[in-house]
């Protein structure tokens, strides 16, 4: 599944002095928030006023299966990232980074939730998913690590974890965080909000910890 969204204008990336084109990869397992997390990233980047395609699969969300969205910010025409060409990931399991850490360039970055979470086929004997040391020695040379579950936990609900995540990503992004702000205020509900708010600038805050 996939759509395109467009900005009321693209404008040009100032660092680089050309259009912007920025390639993120989301992803996670069923239930931890992963379309949300790209949802919010595609706001961001059309209140900036750039062009955006999302392409997400996410038949196995409900089975805590394999979940992830590709967000294409800026000029490009396929809705989903070459292999080794996504500037960044935000993988909310180790599991799931370690499967999608080739869609990363070289120079790209992850920033992982410290989440190992087995799925059916692992508990069925189907397959054996390794240990989550052995998965973040394989992950550790371009990726940061952060704790998320146990940061949303001290704001008293889990179910901001991957807003702590985006919160400590959005250094990487070409985009301002009072745009990521106003796009959680149209993708989250009301009651919600000043929870989300507090999640995002906790995990802006989590690398000065």
């Amino acid at each position: 599944m996939w759509y395109l969204l467009t900005g009321m204008s693209c404008r040009s990336h100032k660092e680089e002095g050309r259009e912007l084109k920025f390639d993120v990869i989301v992803c996670g397992v069923g239930g931890q928030g992963v379309v949300l997390l790209s949802r919010v990233i595609a706001e961001a980047a059309l209140l900036s006023g750039y062009s955006v395609r999302v392409s997400e699969r996410r038949g196995l969300a409900q089975r805590e299966g394999s979940v992830c969205s590709h967000v294409r910010i800026g000029r490009c025409f396929s809705p989903t990232i070459p292999l080794g060409h996504a500037d960044l990931m935000l993988a909310m399991d180790m599991y799931e980074a370690l499967r999608h850490i080739g869609y990363l360039s070289d120079e790209g970055k992850a920033v992982v939730n410290l989440s190992a979470k087995v799925h059916i086929p692992h508990h069925l004997g189907i397959n054996v998913f390794p240990d989550p040391s052995r998965v973040k020695a394989l992950l550790n040379e371009r990726s940061l690590f952060i704790d998320a579950e146990s940061l949303a936990a001290r704001l008293g609900n889990a179910k901001v974890t991957n807003i702590i995540v985006l919160g400590a990503s959005m250094r990487f992004m070409p985009l301002r965080r009072k745009k990521f702000e106003e796009a959680l205020r149209i993708a989250v509900p009301e009651r919600y909000l000043d929870l989300n708010l507090k999640a995002l600038r906790e995990g802006e805050l989590s690398w000065s910890t």
